[in-house]
């Protein structure tokens, strides 16, 4: 994904490292002018000088400007697309690898190691400016005493090897980091989503600071001042270093009479001019190690690769089936010390009817949802829609299902199945159905509100699901947090509506008193799912509530 942004701007960088060269040899003429005529015994004509240096100075702040504006906005460019290309792959990612990875790596992907990434790309034609002109001063010291450029010349070379030593420690130091702030940002997520619980139980708070905040702040400081430490131990090395170059041409010059004293005076200009130089690249190995983590921590979420979601959406129809039949389905997870498995399951679907679930907490029926709407993938056995197997991850399977989980996200656009916002005055029709219409106003196919109770929001989860017109309906709990009159309404005559507009409905319920409007009824209990025959027969003929 990186070098492929880079390769496609290639011509960008060439003709940027050539405007930083340019730079580099004029900022080396400027000092050589300062200090030619600074030790000239000629009469130096000063209007000339004067002119020619103002000339100089005027070249070269344009050069700097037109250099920083180019790859100002070159970063601002890559910035964009690499948040733009993370954000195609995380919405092509499965549901099963993003829950697997935290969500608190994705947000540091889109913000931290993003901006990482960008900032060393789009600095990196500064760098290379400042790295021709290092280059260029150093031939240029080369050029006028080769000589008395030798000893610096070593100290150059030790410098680089003990600079790259510390790179790789550096970048040690750095990965550790960059996973305690994976550590602290679990934590964030921790405190905001559980923050009504945190406030309401001083116990719970002091625990939870206790036992995992401040151990992630004592490991993050702790990291944090290592690779501070060496950042800055690089810094001062480099201010170092130059006075110690700038001390053995003195040496070499007094003690074997080695070059001319305009030949000291030049060397001296440059050691002190080259310290932006010095400090840029110092600036650079730190910012490729910072982009070198982003990008292996980007690399370990498994992201899915990038999808045209335009094409996607025009080769997607709305699939029509007869039946769905899994065959020896498997499923099997860790969580802690706890290992669950979904045992081998033969389950079909017929269109058109209604099928309730139940089971105990934690038997394994919110996986078995899952592993039904195809957002986790079996381990083993196969999918069958109407005797074809089909891939249940593919998006034409998974679009023949519309869930509503147990905590649902809202969207207050009300979309169909093609992407389009729908008709205003079927959304009212349903918001009436569901009885919302007294809470939930729409206007050009957006909801006014999401700000709802729970069975509420459970409510409008069920509408959007709806619209996207997908012929089968799974409910996860649907009723468990509605009002009585709402869930005899759900049980008694909704989904009876639904199942009369075409919808096949699956819902995962504990309320055994409504099992008999089911066409068919299922337990599961520890990840085995039973049949079963008995369903109790409702003495009442069915009523509109």
């Amino acid at each position: 994904m990186i070098l492929s942004i880079i390769n496609n701007h290639k011509y960008k960088f060439v003709l940027y490292a050539l405007i930083g060269l340019f730079n580099a040899l004029l900022s080396v003429y400027i000092v050589d002018t300062l200090s030619y005529n600074s030790t000239s015994n000629t009469n130096v004509d000063k209007m000339h000088w004067l002119m020619l240096f103002t000339g100089l100075l005027l070249t070269l702040f344009i050069g700097l400007n037109l250099n920083t504006y180019l790859t100002t906005r070159l970063g601002v460019y890559v910035r964009h697309t690499l948040r733009d290309q993370i954000t195609k792959k995380i919405l092509n990612t499965s549901y099963e690898t993003i829950s697997s990875s935290g969500n608190h790596k994705i947000y540091a992907a889109l913000t931290k190691d993003i901006n990482d990434i960008s900032s060393f790309i789009s600095t990196f034609p500064f760098f290379m400016h400042q790295f021709f002109v290092l280059m260029c001063c150093i031939g240029f010291m080369a050029y006028k005493s080769l000589m008395l450029f030798l000893t610096p010349c070593l100290i150059f070379t030790l410098n680089i090897i003990f600079m790259s030593y510390l790179m790789k420690k550096g970048y040690a130091y750095y990965e550790g980091h960059r996973k305690n702030i994976d550590a602290f940002n679990a934590d964030i997520k921790t405190m905001v989503e559980g923050s009504k619980e945190l406030s309401q139980s001083y116990s719970r708070n002091h625990s939870f600071y206790t036992h995992h905040a401040l151990p992630s702040l004592s490991q993050l400081r702790n990291s944090d001042f290592k690779q501070e430490i060496y950042s800055c131990l690089v810094d001062n090395w480099s201010e170092i270093s130059t006075f110690l170059s700038l001390g053995s041409v003195l040496f070499i010059h007094l003690f074997f009479n080695v070059g001319t004293s305009a030949d000291v005076l030049t060397f001296t200009f440059i050691f002190f001019y080259i310290q932006g130089p010095i400090g840029a690249v110092t600036y650079a190995k730190e910012a490729f190690i910072k982009a070198k983590v982003g990008i292996k921590s980007i690399n370990n979420l498994g992201l899915g690769e990038i999808a045209n979601h335009e094409n996607k959406l025009k080769q997607l129809k709305v699939n029509r089936y007869n039946n769905i039949v899994y065959k020896n389905m498997t499923y099997h997870y860790t969580t802690g010390n706890h290992d669950f498995s979904i045992q081998p399951i033969d389950f079909y679907l017929n269109k058109n009817e209604i099928v309730f679930l139940r089971g105990q907490n934690g038997s394994g029926k919110s996986t078995f949802s899952m592993l039904l709407t195809g957002l986790f993938t079996p381990h083993t056995g196969q999918v069958r829609v109407d005797s074809k197997v089909v891939n249940s991850t593919d998006m034409s399977f998974k679009s023949l299902f519309g869930v509503v989980h147990t905590q649902s996200c809202l969207f207050k656009e009300v979309i169909n199945q093609e992407g389009e916002i729908v008709n205003t005055r079927e959304i009212i029709d349903f918001l009436k159905l569901i009885k919302l219409d007294h809470k939930v106003k729409v206007k050009d196919g957006l909801l006014s509100t999401l700000d709802l109770s729970q069975g509420q929001k459970k409510r409008l989860a069920l509408l959007l699901a709806y619209f996207e017109n997908t012929p089968i309906l799974v409910l996860d709990e649907f009723a468990a947090d509605q009002d009585p009159s709402f869930r005899r309404y759900f049980y008694e005559y909704l989904i009876h509506d639904l199942k009369a507009k075409g919808k096949t409905v699956l819902a995962i319920t504990h309320d055994d008193a409504y099992f008999h409007h089911a066409d068919r009824l299922f337990v599961m209990d520890n990840g085995q799912l039973i049949e079963d025959s008995k369903i109790p027969k409702d003495t009442h003929q069915l009523e509109k509530v």
